[in-house]
């Protein structure tokens, strides 16, 4: 069997539910009270001229400058008898003011305070509202004028400064470029000078053999690819070793020397003379073999009659059909040369020729080829003018075809095999 328990009271519903009305009705006058109070308080409004009135936060800062203008007006409950008034930084009250419509101009600068004290019926008068206000002095717009022109008066001195010191830089530049300039001119010269050291005979002032091995390389590869005609002559002193045995080599070597003095002064400027070596020299000349005959026969005539020496000539002409290299026609001239001596000296021979000039020989054309083992005139004489070509094709045939004077040769057509240089 159960134990016996007691019956339990039956709980109130309705009691409850009455007390959890009158919580919630007690909280809604609760918050009703509260709005109506918020609501209560003042309400500052700026109205500057011309423009819709502006709220002003509760406890917002006011900043405005001496002798602005200031146009507010407070919003007070009719339930609240509420007067406005100003007071400085000590809480002193400077002036009682109407809340309706206020107006501030000309306040001194510095910070003060705007209050609203409102009272209720039966009610002590309250601090309700308080915003504070700050008059700026109008000093402090001078002083940031004063460091805004600072600041531009620093800027432009930089900036003057700074020309300045741009003007002295590129005026060191253009010391520094005219020294470069200067240098490389120096530099140029002393160029000049070694090349003309390099090129140049140093006893007699000539092309040493050098330049005149590369200008006769040239020289012939232009002759071939413009058709001009052109010659080389070698020149010997007869005697001249028993010349230094008896009056010394010094006296020989200004024998040389005054040689090549006659060379430079008988010569056109599109002729090189050049000491080929020892006391033999050699000339390049754009010219016919007759022309050619008579410069050799000139020239010797003027060292005997200068100098007191004789010398004798080997001529020989450019011909395509004869020639595959510069080798072969210096070869010709220097055999023409061999012949003269072994003709009697103090004469000039034509390679081909069977006739010599000398001291007894007649002026006139020359005699035919001895050995004629080629068709045609021993140098053929092409119809164009004399002389070097233009400067356009007086340049280099290396820069010019990009060929040495074997494969220029081999270019033109030629059907000779040739040798190698």
């Amino acid at each position: 069997m159960c134990p016996f328990q007691p019956a339990r009271r039956p709980t109130n519903v309705r009691l409850q539910r009455d007390n959890t009305y009158q919580s919630a009705f007690l909280l809604a006058l609760l918050i009703t009270a509260a709005t109506h109070a918020i609501a209560a308080e003042p309400e500052l409004w700026r109205e500057p001229p011309g423009v819709a009135a502006t709220r002003v936060a509760n406890s917002s800062a006011l900043d405005l400058r001496a002798g602005e203008l200031l146009q507010l007006r407070i919003d007070t409950p009719t339930d609240l008898r509420t007067r406005c008034r100003l007071v400085d930084a000590g809480q002193a009250t400077i002036a009682e003011l109407d809340c309706a419509r206020m107006t501030l101009l000309a306040l001194p600068s510095g910070r003060y305070e705007l209050q609203t004290l409102s009272q209720r019926d039966g009610h002590a008068e309250t601090l309700t509202r308080r915003w504070p206000l700050q008059i700026n002095d109008q000093t402090l717009w001078l002083g940031h004028t004063l460091w805004l022109l600072a600041m531009l008066l620093g800027i432009g001195s930089t900036v003057l400064w700074m020309r300045r010191r741009l003007r002295r830089i590129l005026g060191d530049t253009g010391a520094l470029d005219a020294l470069v300039k200067q240098r490389l001119a120096q530099l140029e010269s002393t160029n000049q000078r070694l090349r003309t050291l390099s090129e140049t005979d140093a006893l007699t002032g000539l092309a040493n053999r050098r330049h005149f091995d590369e200008v006769l390389r040239d020289a012939l590869a232009r002759a071939l690819l413009v058709d001009r005609p052109l010659a080389v002559l070698m020149l010997d002193v007869d005697h001249f070793k028993a010349y230094n045995d008896t009056h010394g080599h010094l006296a020989g070597d200004d024998v040389l020397r005054q040689i090549g003095a006659e060379l430079r002064g008988s010569i056109r400027n599109d002729t090189l003379a050049a000491r080929y070596g020892g006391e033999e020299f050699a000339l390049i000349a754009p010219a016919k073999l007759q022309e050619a005959h008579d410069l050799g026969e000139r020239l010797r005539k003027r060292i005997e009659a200068q100098v007191g020496v004789t010398a004798s000539i080997g001529v020989a002409c450019f011909d395509v059909r004869r020639d595959a290299d510069e080798a072969a026609l210096i070869a010709r001239a220097d055999q023409a040369l061999y012949q003269a001596k072994r003709a009697g000296r103090n004469r000039v021979q034509v390679d081909g020729i069977d006739r010599v000039d000398g001291p007894e020989a007649e002026p006139g054309d020359l005699a035919s080829p001895a050995n004629d083992t080629f068709e045609g005139e021993v140098c053929p004489a092409p119809p164009q003018p004399e002389g070097w070509p233009d400067d356009e094709l007086t340049a280099s045939l290396v820069s010019a075809t990009g060929s040495s004077t074997k494969e220029t040769l081999a270019s033109s057509g030629s059907d000779r095999t040739l040798k190698p240089s």
